[in-house]
């Protein structure tokens, strides 16, 4: 009796990419050399607030001047984006398998999980921020915990935080914001008729971008673990990334196993990813409230 090899049949492919973090960031090209060690440093465009100023008639007098009466307030601060990479890995025997094919296929692995890997990375970035936990007036409610969010992120109100006797002044931000939520609290969205389709995007009623990342933890500012049957939700200004022109594949021939007979193929991908100006989060108690 004779034994015949399996037939290797073509692997189906991926459909495309869900909506996450690099389809609605704005992807601000490569990195160089120097960006992929150091990391990026830039001076926001896009925050400041405005100030009223009445306009009376008749002449003014010196101290009524524009410049007496105007309020000039101080550049922004440098934002800075720490580089990280994203890589995957990929451990198979020998036999029946060229380095050619290990290097294609080390490139799809990356390929496949690389959005949530950048999600991953960014939702530390979130946690580590010092961002503000706002403290909706009902936590189940989807759409009170949005609404706070984007009250604090666009309006001038204060907003109560979840520290007792803590309030936030209103971001005042005049432009389009990012709503950072799980893909679970990104369902509950939806069967509350909080999104609208717009082109591959997704966004509120008010126009703020909508990333479900698979990567995000929906864990609170400052903390180390989920809580149980919480999902937090973080607000930011603009979201932005630089990347790698292409993922770095080591030769598979040089990372052979030698000893054991096994291609040892890995790639990665340096990233950069920074948000502007303004971040808070509030929690969604989806357990204790359903929607």
């Amino acid at each position: 009796m004779s034994f015949l090899p399996p037939d290797i049949a073509a692997a189906p492919q991926a459909r495309g990419q869900r909506p996450g973090l690099l389809t609605a960031a704005s992807n601000m090209g490569n990195l160089t050399d120097h960006q992929s060690g150091g990391g990026v440093t830039f001076f926001p465009d896009t925050c400041g607030i405005s100030h009223d100023w009445p306009m009376e008639c008749g002449d003014e007098s010196p101290s009524e001047s524009p410049a007496n009466l105007l309020t000039f307030d101080p550049d922004d601060g440098p934002i800075a984006g720490a580089p990280f990479a994203v890589y995957a890995g990929l451990e198979c025997g020998s036999a029946g398998r060229t380095s050619n094919r290990m290097r294609s296929r080390v490139l799809l692995r990356l390929r496949n999980s690389e959005q949530v890997g950048v999600e991953r990375n960014f939702s530390e970035i979130l946690v580590a921020s010092g961002a503000p936990e706002l403290a909706p007036d009902n936590s189940t409610s989807i759409v009170n915990v949005v609404a706070t969010l984007e009250q604090w992120l666009y309006g001038v109100q204060e907003v109560a935080t979840t520290t007792v006797g803590v309030s936030v002044a209103g971001g005042q931000y005049g432009n389009v914001g990012y709503l950072h939520v799980t893909p679970r609290t990104f369902e509950y969205m939806t069967s509350e008729h909080l999104l609208i389709k717009n082109g591959p995007l997704w966004t509120t009623q008010l126009g703020t971008i909508v990333v479900p990342g698979g990567g995000y933890s929906g864990i609170a500012p400052g903390g180390l673990t989920v809580t149980p049957g919480v999902d937090e939700l973080y607000i930011t200004g603009q979201v932005a990334y630089w990347r790698d022109a292409a993922p770095d594949v080591p030769d598979v021939k040089e990372t052979f196993d030698r000893t054991r007979n096994q291609w040892m193929a890995h790639a990665k991908r340096a990233y950069v990813v920074t948000y502007d100006c303004l971040a808070a989060a509030a929690p969604f108690d989806y357990e204790a409230g359903s929607i």
